[in-house]
Formats: structure tokens, C-alpha cells, sequence
């Protein structure tokens, strides 16, 4: 990785919550990945399934982190996003994550469902995060140690229905049915890189439209390690309680902050 700080250039995007963005020259070892990231075209699914907190703590090896209790269980999520503008070129990505905490802490459930950029203690856990593009892989892996691979993925965000499919490994369908409409948050992730804990507060401008979790399909077609997870936490054998999307994403992806 390489941020030199050899200049910030102004954003090339004329919308406003992505005109103030302020880039500095980065580098990874598939090219220029100036950061932070910009994305001002992407569609976006994600959905939340309550898991068993044996196998969700399996899938969390990092022993300063633990799954976050709700309710007795825990949160696992299933994101694809399919970005059309970025300024490291369009490419398609799939997130498997699970909630977390830091071990022993108790974070507030409100503020991580208000503000979770100002909840230190919790965020995701990034489990796998397949993309498609090597630029996308080695930013990922090398800024923040993310366990990205390259991999097809297809994405279809249709008007009334979402397909997507990662080659050898899985499907998702799911119809887009009538809910809520809420602002985007941001998300946040812890990660570990080089030893250090990370963790990225990740701004997001859109509007998510809720529903569709009762149609939702998710099967697994063969091995790779988004179809073993989905297996170990029984994504494939149980509906979400909640599934959002977005096809007008606007998202700021900068440098995670020491954790530790």
C-alpha cells in the first residue's frame, strides 16, 4: 500500500455528497486506487438472517472480536452490489458478514441502529467478499485486509426482482415487494490488517426500500468459500427477517482507523 499524500485532487462528481470528497494518490499492487474510493452509480441487495451464535462465532476467528447477541442469536448478512460508476472502474461484489462486538464490550443497539459510525464496539465482520475486478481484490486485501477473491458474479436489478449469481457457487433470487423507504446508513466493518484491527465507518447517500425477505431464494450450487459459509449458517435452509435495496447508491469507501 502506498498513500504518499502527493496532492488531493477534488472529486470529479458534481453531486453533493460526493463533490466535497477529497482524493489522495494511493496505490495497491494491481495499479492506482486513489482513496478515498468514490462510487456514484451502484445497486445495492442486502439481506439479515438470525443465526445460531456457535456458528456464526466459528466463521469470527479473530479472538478480540465476538458475535453481537440480539436477541439470543446472531445477525448474518448477504449483500451484492452491482457498481456501474467508481473511480476504480465498474465491477460487481458480494459480501458475506456477520455482526460482531468487541469481546467482553456491551455497545448500544440504538446508537448501532441510529448512528453506527459513532459506535466504536460494534460493526461487520467481513467473512468472504468475492468482486470481480484484481484492482477491487488487491485494494481490498492489502487496504484493509479483507478477504476479497475474483470470481464471475452476475447481477439483474430489475425493475420488480433481483437475480444474482457467483459463478460455481451460488444463486439468489428475490422480488422486490412493497415497504418501508428509509435514508442510507453507513455501514461499518472491523478487519485485520497486518495484525492491526481496523475499523471503516463507510458513508452512504441513497434512499433503501425494505421488503421482498418472504420470496427471497438463496441456493448454493457447489463448493468456494461464500457457499461454505452460506451452509454452515443455514442462509440456504431459512428466510431473512429483512431485505432492502437500493439502485441509486452513492458511497464513500476511505482508509479504516486503528482499533486496537
Amino acid at each position: 500500500m502506498n498513500a504518499d499524500g502527493a496532492g488531493k485532487t477534488a472529486s470529479r462528481y458534481s453531486h453533493p455528497f460526493l463533490a466535497g470528497a477529497r482524493q489522495v494518490e494511493a496505490h495497491c499492487s494491481a495499479g492506482r486506487c486513489d482513496m478515498p474510493i468514490l462510487y456514484d452509480d451502484v445497486s445495492q441487495l442486502f439481506a439479515f438472517w438470525r443465526v445460531p451464535l456457535a456458528a456464526a462465532a466459528a466463521l469470527v476467528p479473530d479472538g478480540r472480536l465476538e458475535p453481537l447477541p440480539v436477541f439470543g442469536k446472531a445477525v448474518a448478512g448477504f449483500a451484492a452490489f452491482e457498481y456501474r460508476g467508481t473511480t476504480i472502474g465498474s465491477y460487481n461484489e458480494i459480501g458475506l458478514v456477520i455482526l460482531v462486538r468487541r469481546r467482553g464490550s456491551a455497545p448500544s443497539l440504538w446508537r448501532l441502529l441510529r448512528r453506527p459510525e459513532r459506535e466504536p464496539d460494534a460493526a461487520f465482520h467481513v467473512v468472504n467478499l468475492p468482486v470481480t475486478t484484481e484492482l477491487a481484490r488487491a485494494a481490498g486485501v492489502e487496504f484493509w485486509g479483507y478477504p476479497k477473491y475474483v470470481k464471475p458474479i452476475r447481477t439483474q436489478f430489475g425493475r420488480d426482482a433481483v437475480s444474482i449469481g457467483l459463478e460455481g457457487e451460488l444463486s439468489l433470487e428475490c422480488r422486490s415487494g412493497p415497504g418501508l423507504s428509509l435514508a442510507a446508513f453507513p455501514v461499518t466493518t472491523f478487519s485485520a490488517l497486518r495484525g492491526r484491527l481496523l475499523h471503516t465507518a463507510i458513508p452512504t447517500d441513497g434512499r433503501l426500500r425494505f421488503g421482498g425477505a418472504a420470496s427471497l431464494k438463496l441456493k448454493t450450487l457447489g463448493d468456494g468459500p461464500c457457499a461454505r459459509t452460506v451452509r454452515a449458517l443455514g442462509l440456504d435452509r431459512a428466510k431473512p427477517f429483512a431485505v432492502f435495496r437500493n439502485d441509486a447508491l452513492r458511497v464513500i469507501l476511505p482508509f479504516g482507523e486503528p482499533a486496537d
